[in-house]
């Protein structure tokens, strides 16, 4: 049998991913290391899709399981800097920073601000004072960014990205910029989530009082009390219109996603 053949039986779907890398690696197939890497590839993509129409429907009941989010006096003062009139008006912005203890739904409310499919979310942590990429923001879908498990050091190493300014940024920068990228970030919307957060120097984490201060006159505090949640909770579970909970188990649930997707 000759790669192409294998390559039409696969592209045709007469056969699975499995069977392609299975016969590739018993025959020892001429060519076959290409389309190896192909069925791999679109292996990945396909469980990817899967895997994020689970997470849309599971975030969907999460949130079905919530009554309206709770606010702040700071959320309140953060949004007011995004109204309309305040457009070209201003030369920066401040970001907000949601502090709490864990499974307090800090990053829930931070999506609720402007929804999930119009907010970028990255995750910030093990990366010291360095940012996650944000090659993925695009400013015609993403109204707001989301640094989840964000620190201060990110803040105070980054500034002109959280001012959200007037210029154009270049990101990712090295000797040679091979993988520099540029963004425009005015007066995008920014959520800081986070378990702890330095505003002031401690005893194991010195902090300079320039530094204090620029952290206090840049950013806006929207936290609750640490172990004070932003939702109250239903009890009422999902159920679909048979009466079943599509969610109760994992293969059950990825069947669903599977079958939605299709």
């Amino acid at each position: 049998m000759e790669t192409k053949t294998v390559y039409d039986l696969w592209r045709q779907r007469k056969i699975t991913h499995e069977t392609v890398l299975k016969v590739v690696i018993q025959w020892r197939l001429a060519g076959g290391e290409k389309l190896y890497n192909s069925v791999l590839w679109t292996q990945s993509h396909e469980l990817s899709r899967t895997y994020q129409t689970l997470a849309d429907h599971l975030r969907d009941t999460h949130e079905r399981q919530m009554y309206s989010f709770k606010t702040s006096p700071g959320c309140i003062a953060w949004q007011k800097q995004y109204h309309p009139d305040f457009w070209g008006k201003k030369i920066r912005f401040k970001a907000l920073v949601l502090c709490g203890a864990t499974q307090t739904a800090k990053t829930q409310k931070a999506l609720s601000f402007y929804g999930p499919n119009h907010t970028l979310i990255v995750n910030c942590q093990g990366l010291g004072t360095n940012l996650p990429s944000l090659r993925e923001f695009n400013r015609e879908i993403h109204k707001c960014i989301v640094f989840d498990e964000a620190v201060s050091s990110q803040v105070l190493h980054n500034k002109k990205v959280f001012q959200a300014g007037v210029e154009e940024l270049t990101l990712s920068q090295s000797t040679c910029n091979i993988n520099a990228y540029k963004v425009w970030l005015y007066a995008l919307p920014m959520v800081l989530c986070t378990n702890h957060f330095q505003w002031k120097s401690e005893t194991k984490a010195v902090m300079q009082p320039e530094d204090e201060k620029y952290l206090s006159e840049n950013l806006i505090d929207g936290s609750l009390k640490y172990e004070d949640v932003w939702f109250q909770a239903q009890e009422a579970e999902y159920y679909d219109d048979d009466g079943v909970n599509p969610f109760s188990d994992f293969d059950e649930a990825l069947a669903f996603a599977e079958d939605f997707q299709a």
